[in-house]
């Protein structure tokens, strides 16, 4: 215990860095102040506007706050998020929005921030004519800083800040590594930052040139959490949620500091949790939406053929419906996550590929049952959570190949309605799909939150829907996506050279792009200074193309396609 004490003493900076330490977080109320007084390991991070509390602790003392706190894992837990994507500015409108005389917009004072897998600050596509560096700030959370003055002064516990002037200085020297090590080994962050915000060069341009850049590097999950949530070892790029709010929380600081409107792009997503957004993600996007001069554009996803979701009702009090899950030679472990209406209350029992049976397991909040099967190399876990809904979850370790068959059992039905996910593509096994999938409702978190700008993918060569562009709507009754925008085979850079990503992700860059654009015209230039992100949204749909032969808004494309200039045409007719 003494050497757990001495940790409590530690400088927080210095803690966070210890392999054993991990994040959580919570609303931080005077009840939740009052737990903390009892409790010197657990040290708190940063306390957002929103009143989220990001905390951190030791392994060894994460099961005894999670009960402590009401086994409420939703809002205790982070959740593990991945990457979303792998002549499109033309097909947007954004072409014409910086050709046209009267508008000329290119981007100017305004931000667009990443919270990816870095930038590849050398590349000149990122600086302006001079050489100089179109980047005002790099925040990278993998690298290990002994200036703690220079990160306290940025309000981060972790990682290392690097300025404009910084990169300034690495660029003018023959090693630029040896004064900023940052880089995108990835090449995810860079290529969405080329979309966005990329200079021009040769025939290529972003859509908000003029905009500056600030990044986020993410630090990769740690071995606990990775663990706890069964995502497969080879996944690299998985990220805690505590880490993107803090990432989203520091571009929005920033660029508050100089009271310059900001977009937010997040490539990122994760089947982990009800899609109705209400985690603690999905609730700052919403908080900062509320906000002049802040918006996020998040993808959708690329879910829709992935057989990852399944629905259906329990049509009344005692019936029992099966949910079939298909595990194939190759897989190893899974999760399931089931939600359901909090007015309901069903139990869950399980069947194994070679018959064993686990019984129902009664609903009572915060159930953790654990079972090693008896005759097959499996563990099974399942867990019960209730907030204003139920939520049950499914961990199969060492899953054998087969049918594994859940059973909702049927205790007390108002509606009946339920909703299953495997976890996306990336941190589950492609041999493991649902036996009756079903593609809407695939929209990923957090473009599920009520105040995000949700984008999904199309081929603007054909005028097709890519076709693992997610489905909507979300639980809580959004459509989602609000729009499409190119998402198929769109150019950008990567690290190593030029190149095209198809996905989500890189749909939601040329969206960021255009609400750049959509800031200078409004609040740059005095036309709509008021204009929050909730309003952007607004404006951007009624922008939209929208084709005859549809039916809007539609769970595929939303409202229809972003067009740019169109939005600015319906200025013409009606003010903001």
């Amino acid at each position: 215990m003494e050497e757990n004490y001495n940790e409590t003493q530690m400088p927080l900076y210095d803690f966070i860095n210890l392999p054993t330490t991990i994040s959580f977080y919570s609303w931080f109320t005077p009840s939740f102040e009052n737990f903390l007084k009892t409790r010197p390991y657990i040290r708190i991070g940063n306390i957002l506007e929103n009143k989220i509390a990001i905390l951190y602790t030791s392994e060894e003392y994460m099961e005894e706050i999670f009960k402590n706190l009401g086994f409420d894992f939703l809002n205790v837990y982070p959740e593990i998020y991945g990457l979303t994507g792998k002549e499109a500015l033309d097909a947007s409108g954004i072409l014409r929005a910086q050709q046209q005389s009267y508008l000329n917009l290119k981007g100017r004072g305004t931000i667009i921030g990443f919270v990816d897998t870095g930038i590849d600050y050398t590349n000149s596509i990122f600086r302006y004519e001079d050489g100089s560096t179109k980047i005002k700030y790099i925040w990278d959370q993998t690298i290990f800083s002994s200036e703690n003055e220079k990160n306290e002064k940025f309000g981060v516990n972790f990682g290392t800040v690097y300025t404009s002037d910084d990169i300034n200085k690495a660029l003018r020297d023959k090693d630029p590594y040896n004064i900023v090590p940052h880089k995108d080994t990835v090449g995810h962050g860079t290529f969405l930052a080329s979309v966005a915000a990329g200079r021009e060069k040769d025939d290529f341009i972003g859509a908000a040139p003029d905009a500056e850049i600030i990044v986020v590097k993410l630090k990769k999950a740690s071995n606990y959490y990775l663990k706890k949530f069964l995502v497969p070892t080879s996944q690299e790029n998985a990220y805690e949620s505590t880490d993107i709010l803090l990432g989203v929380n520091f571009i929005v600081r920033m660029s508050q500091k100089t009271l310059t409107p900001c977009v937010v792009c997040l490539g990122l997503g994760t089947n982990f949790g009800g899609h109705n957004g209400q985690n603690r993600l999905e609730n700052y996007i919403t908080f900062l939406s509320n906000e002049i001069g802040i918006a996020v554009c998040t993808g959708v996803g690329n879910e829709s053929n992935a057989k990852h979701h399944t629905e259906g009702i329990v049509n009344k009090t005692g019936d029992i419906v099966p949910i079939e899950v298909i595990v194939g030679e190759f897989a190893s472990s899974f999760s399931v996550y089931i939600w359901y209406p909090g007015w309901d209350k069903i139990s869950f029992s399980l069947k194994s590929p070679t018959g064993e049976v686990i019984n129902r397991i009664p609903f009572f909040v915060g159930t953790v049952f654990e079972r090693k099967l008896l005759f097959e190399r499996s563990t099974v876990t399942i867990l019960y959570h209730q907030n204003e809904n139920r939520f049950a979850v499914f961990q199969v370790l060492n899953a054998v190949p087969g049918t594994w068959e859940i059973s909702l059992h049927g205790d007390v039905i108002v509606s009946g309605k339920y909703h299953a996910w495997l976890p996306m593509k990336g941190f589950i096994s492609p041999d493991v799909e649902f036996a009756s999938p079903t593609p809407n409702y695939t929209t990923v978190i957090p473009s599920t939150s009520q105040g995000a700008i949700s984008v999904g993918a199309y081929n603007n060569k054909d005028n097709s829907l890519y076709i693992n562009s997610s489905w909507g709507p979300t639980i809580g009754n959004k459509i989602s996506p609000d729009f499409v925008a190119p998402g198929v085979n769109v150019s950008g850079v990567y690290p190593f050279g030029d190149g095209t990503m198809t996905g989500t992700s890189v749909s939601s860059a040329v969206a960021a792009g255009a609400s750049a654009l959509m800031f200078e015209w409004g609040i740059v230039e005095g036309n709509a200074p008021v204009i929050t992100g909730n309003r952007l949204r607004t404006v951007l749909i009624r922008g939209c193309s929208r084709d005859d032969t549809r039916q809007y808004p539609n769970p595929q494309w939303g409202y229809g396609k972003l067009n740019l200039i169109q939005t600015f045409n319906a200025f013409r007719e009606e003010s903001l």
